[in-house]
């Protein structure tokens, strides 16, 4: 008698997508993170440069997790990819800017009077400066770059990775807190400021992401933020041209 080969249990499968999500999204830039304390200066690099290198890592990273999710034909709105609001939308972002600025402010103020040290901690890219002129163009280009990465960073984190750990493990919680976690970890390239403001920042993103399951406000308000983070760092550069 012939015996049927073995059938591949689906169940040994069904976390080869977030294993996929979190290589292609995550470990990237937390390998970076930790590698870049340990590298030399760069000294001036090109702000020009800079912003083309995030647009192209956010495509790298938005359109295979889309792709995923083409592939596994679930529905996009379980993962907060819903129809755009023109107007509630950008206000909810408004709305949870200003609340992730307060919940940064109070973290920060809370770990000063525990005499955390943020000196020479603050900073969008520690050991540069940007070495291009600032004009219309370039601010036309911290936009388009912020948005990108505001928008990829979001579907990896809030939108993919946060809804998945949830399916996996039964509790919408752990899954923020790990999603948080791995949000603040990648961003120690910044100092230990920039691990406490991602922290904030990203705790408020998943809150309000777990409640409202969209994910239009948070990747809007993800992209205000990195509008003023860029344009702080430009203006706090050294040989930024006035």
């Amino acid at each position: 008698m012939n015996e049927s080969p073995t059938q591949p249990n689906p169940h040994h499968f069904e976390a080869f997508d977030v294993l996929a999500v979190f290589c292609l999204a995550v470990l990237p830039d937390l390998a970076n993170s930790f590698l870049v304390p340990s590298a030399p200066s760069t000294g001036s690099v090109a702000l020009i440069d800079l912003l083309l290198l995030l647009i192209v890592r956010s495509f790298q990273v938005s359109v295979p997790i889309l792709l995923i999710l083409k592939l596994r034909k679930v529905s996009w709105a379980d993962y907060g990819v819903v129809k755009f609001r023109p107007v509630l939308d950008p206000l909810e972002a408004l709305g949870i800017t200003v609340l992730g600025y307060v919940a940064l402010t109070v973290l920060v103020n809370g770990l000063l009077m525990l005499r955390f040290d943020f000196a020479a901690e603050y900073g969008a890219l520690p050991g540069t400066t940007a070495d291009t002129d600032f004009g219309l163009g370039v601010f036309a280009l911290v936009v388009v770059a912020s948005c990108a990465n505001g928008f990829a960073e979001e579907l990896a984190m809030r939108s993919y990775l946060l809804v998945r750990i949830c399916e996996l493990s039964g509790s919408k919680w752990v899954a923020a807190i790990l999603t948080t976690a791995l949000f603040a970890a990648y961003h120690s390239y910044q100092g230990r400021y920039g691990i406490v403001s991602a922290a904030a920042l990203g705790a408020v993103f998943a809150a309000y992401f777990i409640k409202t399951k969209r994910l239009w406000p948070v990747a809007i308000a993800h992209a205000l933020i990195d509008v003023v983070g860029l344009l702080q760092f430009v203006m706090q550069s050294e040989e930024y041209t006035y």
